[in-house]
This record gives C-alpha cells, sequence and structure tokens, in this order.
C-alpha cells in the first residue's frame, strides 16, 4: 500500500506531465487523468488513517485520558481508526517487530 501511494505520489510531483496517458484535452485523456487523481487521494487518505491509527492503537502509551479515549468512540472515529489495524500489523510483521 504505502509503496503503491509513494509511486503515485512521486509521479504526480516529478513526471506528471511527461506521462503519454497525461492529455488534459482529450475526454479520454481526462478520464485517465481523473482516475489517476482518485487512486492518489485513495492513497493519500489510507495512509494517513494508518498512521493515526498506528498511534490511536497505543492510546495509553501516548498520553491519551479516558474521556479523550471515549470522545473518539462517540464520533465514530475510533472504528474507523480500528478498521486500520490488520494492516498496521502486518507492516510491523514485515520488519520483524
Amino acid at each position: 500500500m504505502l509503496n503503491v501511494f509513494l509511486a503515485d505520489r512521486n509521479l504526480f510531483v516529478h513526471r506528471l506531465l511527461e506521462q503519454p496517458w497525461f492529455d488534459i484535452g482529450t475526454e479520454s485523456g481526462r478520464e485517465t487523468v481523473w482516475k489517476f487523481l482518485e487512486r492518489l487521494l485513495k492513497g493519500i487518505w489510507d495512509t494517513m488513517f494508518v498512521f493515526s491509527a498506528a498511534i490511536f492503537q497505543h492510546f495509553e502509551d501516548q498520553g491519551f485520558i479516558a474521556s479523550q479515549t471515549e470522545e473518539l468512540k462517540r464520533t465514530g472515529y475510533y472504528s474507523i481508526m480500528q478498521s486500520f489495524y490488520p494492516q498496521i500489523a502486518k507492516l510491523l510483521k514485515k520488519k520483524g517487530r
């Protein structure tokens, strides 16, 4: 996941205009550009949540107090974070932690 996001981010920042599919002058070209941007934005979203979830996974170690944890649970944000816990475990397992 992170590798794909970083590759897309680097392409966007450094090489977007050089891509043969980058053609905003045609409808099919714009469609291709939008598909790329959708994938890039999904990568940004997922990356943000993976890193946020890694922090939230260890609330107490990070200095959160019970009322803050309860507030996050009420908003639904906590359940979103929990949905990313398996990805964190997989990433840490790859690193041998």
